[in-house]
C-alpha cells in the first residue's frame, strides 16, 4: 500500500491519470463487450447455424460465477454441470474439453494485457 502512496504523492497531475485510468477501464470494457456478445456468438453461429443467444442462456449460471469469481477455473464445475444437465454435452466430451479450454482460452487476459501495455506506455 505505501509503495503505491508514494507513487500516487509523486504525482504531479492525479487528475490526469486518473483520466487516463477511466480511459483504460473503457477500452477494456468495451473490447470485451464487443469480443463477448459479437465475435464469440457469430464464431457459434457459423460453425453450428443455431442460435448463440440460446446457448448463452443455458449457461446463465456458469456465466453468473465467472462473473463472480473471475476466474475459469473456479467456474469449471458448474460449467461441467451446465453443459451435462443443460445442453445435452456428453459427459465424457465435457469433462475432457472444458479442462484444457479454461487454461487455453485466455481471450479476455490477452485484451487487458495489450490495453494495458499501451496505457503504460501512454503514462510514461
Amino acid at each position: 500500500m505505501f509503495l503505491v502512496a508514494h507513487e500516487v504523492i509523486k504525482m504531479e497531475d492525479l487528475g490526469t491519470v486518473i483520466g487516463s485510468l477511466g480511459k483504460y477501464f473503457g477500452t477494456v470494457v468495451v473490447g470485451l463487450a464487443i469480443h463477448g456478445f459479437l465475435v464469440l456468438p457469430t464464431i457459434y453461429f457459423l460453425l453450428t447455424r443455431k442460435n448463440p443467444y440460446t446457448f448463452i442462456g443455458q449457461m446463465s449460471e456458469a456465466i453468473t460465477t465467472a462473473f463472480g469469481t473471475a476466474s475459469s477455473s473456479a467456474t469449471l464445475p458448474v460449467t461441467i454441470r451446465c453443459l451435462e444437465d443443460n445442453v445435452g454435452v456428453d459427459k465424457r466430451i465435457a469433462r475432457f474439453a472444458l479442462p484444457i479450454g479454461s487454461v487455453i482460452n485466455l481471450d479476455g487476459t490477452a485484451l487487458y494485457e495489450a490495453v494495458a501495455a499501451v496505457f503504460i506506455a501512454q503514462v510514461f
